[in-house]
């Protein structure tokens, strides 16, 4: 190896460091938060611990600049009414009221398509998770959820659909399906399966 001189680099000419310039170096890579990097869990309300990831560096959201008053209204709307669906979904599964359960799941679907029509308006990965929630409630039959599988999609919708949503959030949302029995890639197989 040369150096800057054109002299062959070794341990003899490399620069001195003290003791105080090495701690300084060490002290300024040093991450200011010894946890943030690591994974932890939740004991969530759906029976099972919910994965929780602590980004090291958080992101912040990034408006778009095409995005109007309007649609953001739209969006914002079109999401508060999703939610609402869902969580009648739930309660319909809890009583067994089949019918509410199937209409709700008809609807919910329809928000969702709404709401994919203005994604535009958001990042990839925000993109990616209702595409998953699409995924696993396209052509279903909603009479046969059940409590669990409802309430895994008003925690989706609750808690990783938010404009700052990160690669964590798809993460999470992947487990959490899966978790209560849905096939999250479901719709991207049937996908591959048509375009074959």
């Amino acid at each position: 190896m040369i150096g800057e001189q054109g002299t062959p680099f070794s341990v003899a000419n490399a620069p001195a460091f003290s003791h105080g310039q090495i701690s300084s170096l060490m002290e300024a890579t040093a991450p200011s938060e010894p946890g943030a990097a690591y994974e932890s869990t939740q004991r969530s309300t759906l029976g099972f611990a919910e994965p929780r990831f602590e980004p090291s560096t958080p992101r912040l959201p990034k408006p778009p600049s095409n995005a109007t008053p309007a649609q953001r209204y739209a969006l914002n709307t079109h999401l508060g009414e999703a939610l609402e669906h869902a969580r009648n979904m739930e309660a319909a599964a809890v009583d067994a009221d089949v019918l509410t359960l199937a209409s709700e799941g008809v609807l919910l679907t329809t928000k969702l398509s709404l709401i994919w029509r203005l994604r535009h308006l958001r990042e990839d990965d925000w993109r990616s998770i209702i595409n998953f929630v699409q995924g696993v409630i396209a052509k279903v039959e909603f009479e046969h959820f059940n409590q669990k599988q409802c309430a895994t999609l008003v925690r989706i919708l609750e808690r990783h659909i938010h404009p700052d949503a990160n690669d964590e959030d798809v993460r999470s949302t992947v487990m959490l399906l899966e978790r209560a029995g849905f096939n999250a890639w479901r719709g991207i197989s049937d996908r591959e399966t048509t375009e074959q």
